[in-house]
């Protein structure tokens, strides 16, 4: 039964290293993804309250606006106003409510965050790659005294099996 638990343990251990080496190979497939998710998200903002506070929670967390840019919220939702987590309250001079306000076509770069949240995005996780990593390297290694564990407890225990 603990032989089970290493060998289904070293399994998990292989699909985590084969996941992680499939996700640095195709991080350009990875980030399309990525982009298509969030415009399916800018589409579906003002019907889906999960999809309205995961947007609003990004794009005052990273300090942006939209997938590419605030014009992707006027071209995708038709609308004048853009989401009130896109006001820039360090340069708004206005209450948030009147910041978004009127802003298509064109955004007001002095009101509204400029940075479009995928580029925000991509940059956070470049800043943290090393944070990222080290903890997959952490976990590996936990499971990996894990199995060593399991082998040796199972050893353990059939050496006192046939000495009885």
């Amino acid at each position: 039964m603990v032989m089970t638990f290493a060998v289904l343990l070293g399994l998990v251990f292989i699909l985590e290293v084969a996941a992680g080496i499939t996700a640095y190979v195709m991080s350009d497939t990875v980030k399309g993804f990525v982009k298509k998710q969030m415009i399916k998200g800018v589409e579906e903002y003002n019907n889906n309250t999960d999809v309205k506070k995961a947007w609003d929670t990004t794009q005052t967390r990273f300090k942006c606006c939209g997938v590419n840019a605030a014009g992707d919220w006027c071209t995708t939702n038709k609308t004048l106003d853009l989401p009130e987590s896109c006001c820039n309250m360090a340069t708004a001079s206005v209450d948030v409510s009147k910041c978004t306000k009127n802003q298509c076509p064109v955004p007001d770069p002095v009101t509204i965050y400029t940075k479009g949240c995928l580029q925000q995005l991509s940059k956070w996780v470049e800043g943290n790659i090393y944070l990222i990593g080290g903890v997959g390297i952490g976990l590996a290694f936990v499971q990996i005294v894990g199995i060593i564990l399991a082998c040796c407890l199972a050893r353990t225990i059939k050496k006192e099996y046939d000495v009885v």
